[in-house]
């Protein structure tokens, strides 16, 4: 999209996304990559639940940040999946851009 700057908009700058967060609603499984074919990274909503015998709950909120490989590029492109059982809700993603200087 196109963001308003001080010496006019974004439109045609190259920018980078290093970091995302996602919120999520009641999920249990999440991988992420920089590409549609992988690698992927198995995403870890919490610690290990210290009472073996109980389920682990399912995850509601906004995730730690997300971390992956960023240049200035045209384009940004960042997957999330799961092939996981468990389930996955996206509610929002929260990109942190940033726009090459001219």
């Amino acid at each position: 999209s196109d963001i308003q700057l001080q010496d006019g908009t974004s439109q045609g700058l190259q920018h980078r996304t290093p970091e995302l967060r996602v919120r999520l609603h009641l999920s249990g499984a999440m991988d992420t990559g920089d590409s549609d074919v992988g690698p992927f990274r198995p995403f870890l909503f919490r610690n290990p639940n210290p009472t073996m015998d109980a389920a682990v709950p399912l995850f509601t909120g906004l995730t730690e940040p997300i971390y992956h490989q960023a240049a200035f590029l045209d384009g940004t492109n960042f997957e999330i999946r799961t092939d996981s059982a468990q389930p996955l809700n996206i509610l929002m993603v929260v990109a942190h851009t940033g726009i090459h200087a001219r």
